[in-house]
């Protein structure tokens, strides 16, 4: 997962891991023009041991995800 800035302008990220298939994490978060910090989770369900991830940036799919901004402050591990 990742700790990252959520606001009013934040979007939405694709994320694989393993080489799987991209998956949406929508950053977005109601904040009245505030951006503050998050963690969100790529995956909650993976074996112990190394694995890979790769991130892109998605169009917004919803009616909530308002911008494309994705303010990655540091990466977690569960």
């Amino acid at each position: 997962g990742a700790y990252v800035l959520a606001g009013p302008d934040a979007g939405v990220l694709e994320v694989s891991i393993d080489n799987g298939t991209f998956k949406p994490v929508n950053l977005y978060h109601h904040s009245r023009g505030l951006h503050y910090p998050r963690t969100v989770m790529f995956a909650t369900d993976l074996t112990p041991g190394k694995h890979s991830v790769k991130l892109r940036l998605a169009k917004p799919r919803g009616n909530e995800a308002k911008g494309t901004a994705a303010r990655i402050l540091q990466f977690t591990i569960n």
